[in-house]
């Protein structure tokens, strides 16, 4: 199977909270219990601790982008769930902070390519949807979520695109949760946009995303502890896994991160086409075992034996606002498509 499931939402941010909740209701309790009963359990956090952290990042990240904030408590009305539950599913990665190596990305400027593996947890690849999203004023976004967050991997309608890889590094859980961060990035038109939203949202997170347009420009912030870092691209591409580029940084080095950055920067260098045939391929090789791009689910002990693979692999042509998506660590399947064109 190719694809997701892909739902709709439109108008201001209490109505899609309202649809959200309404239409994915089950998945997000599936999804919070799988968290709290099977995953959370890793980061020997108790209950109140972890309500206690989703109400005070809740509190930070009203201060500075308000309508998200309503936007998951409508989507927790319609669900009924608490809220803090679903703000929780949007700051997992900050909670959880896992020894996991996970996802490989590159933005090509040139032919205006911007892709991603997906890696996670083998259960989640069965909750995941992609939401087509029309607001109040007309614009247009696409992104993969898991039930209950408001953006993960994502494009808008103005060829903004953007992505995510984790980073593992202490941090204080003193700023804007990086997930609600993509949400607010698929509201900006251009880097400068893209840059204040950063800038306003602080640091708080250990993570690398990237931001490439239409227009052929690509750069990728770089967070660990306290500080932030601006990476280029090189030779014409924006590569990434799950360690610090940025010499200032300190970031602890995942397994399998080397590996796969080193594997997609030799397959770069095998092909001169940056096209879409060439992306898939650099994306789908699954020569190297547990080392490989496309990685089959598998246990690892950093997550007491949970499987970890490649839920999705996704392909945006920034400049045709086509959003390509394939469901789960499945290097010869087809692609589903959500268009923004028009």
């Amino acid at each position: 199977m190719s694809g997701f499931q892909v739902i709709k939402l439109s108008g201001n941010a209490r109505e899609r909270g309202l649809s959200h909740g309404r239409q994915l209701a089950d998945r997000i309790h599936r999804t919070f219990e799988f968290y709290n009963d099977v995953v959370f359990q890793n980061s020997a956090l108790p209950e109140k601790t972890l309500q206690k952290r989703s109400h005070e990042l809740m509190s930070l990240t009203r201060k500075v982008f308000p309508d998200l904030v309503l936007e998951i408590e409508a989507i927790a009305e319609a669900a009924e769930i608490p809220s803090w539950c679903v703000f929780l599913l949007n700051a997992r990665t900050e909670v959880l902070n896992a020894s996991v190596g996970e996802c490989t990305s590159l933005s090509i400027p040139e032919t205006r390519i911007m892709a991603q593996t997906w890696d996670w947890i083998r259960e989640i690849e069965d909750l995941v949807v992609i939401t087509k999203v029309e607001k109040q004023d007309g614009r247009k976004f696409v992104t993969l979520i898991e039930p209950g967050m408001l953006a993960k991997i994502g494009m808008n309608c103005q060829g903004l695109g953007i992505g995510l890889n984790f980073i593992k590094a202490d941090h204080a859980l003193d700023g804007v949760p990086v997930h609600l961060v993509l949400r607010a990035l698929l509201d900006c038109a251009d880097h400068a946009e893209a840059r204040d939203v950063i800038t306003r949202s602080g640091f708080g997170k250990a993570c690398f995303v990237p931001v490439s347009t239409a227009e052929g420009k690509s750069l990728g912030f770089e967070f660990a502890g306290n500080a932030m870092s601006v990476i280029k691209p090189v030779d014409g591409v924006l590569l990434h896994t799950n360690h610090c580029l940025s010499n200032t940084l300190n970031g602890e080095m995942l397994p399998t991160s080397q590996e796969r950055f080193d594997t997609t920067e030799a397959n770069l260098g095998l092909f001169q086409a940056r096209d879409l045939k060439a992306v898939d391929m650099f994306l789908s090789d699954n020569s190297g075992g547990d080392n490989a791009v496309q990685a089959n689910y598998h246990p690892i002990w950093e997550m007491n034996g949970l499987e970890i693979g490649t839920c999705a692999t996704i392909i945006m042509e920034l400049d045709k606002r086509t959003f390509r998506f394939r469901r789960g660590p499945n290097p010869l399947g087809g692609y589903a498509t959500v268009s923004l064109a028009g």
